[in-house]
């Protein structure tokens, strides 16, 4: 067995070194509590505000989707208006285009 003047020597100097080590770890784990207190509300109105420019951007795509939309509708009806109209009068377009078929064939003879 060691004699007590060692026992104390290495007592005094673990008491040194574990108290200067106990100090720098709460310091740390003190500066780790407060960075995560004030990064994390800093992080979390830049989530917020990137959110909110994200909701903004996807309601424009929202509006130009419809607006698009609209316009393809419209032209379709459009389209449609045409059909209709050429159905309802086939033989009027049909003759003209075997009148200027016709004619075009005499013209060249």
């Amino acid at each position: 067995m060691p004699s007590p003047w060692v026992m104390l020597i290495a007592f005094v100097v673990l008491m040194i070194f574990g108290i200067g080590f106990l100090a720098v770890w709460t310091e740390h784990l003190q500066k780790m509590a407060q960075m995560r207190a004030t990064g994390g509300s800093r992080e979390s109105s830049e989530l917020g505000r990137q959110i909110a420019d994200l909701r903004e951007e996807l309601s424009r795509l929202r509006e130009t989707a419809t607006q698009y939309d609209l316009s393809f509708d419209q032209t379709l009806q459009r389209l449609e208006q045409r059909i209709a109209a050429i159905e309802r009068h086939p033989a009027a377009m049909v003759g003209q285009d075997v009148d200027t078929v016709q004619v075009r064939q005499r013209d060249a003879s």
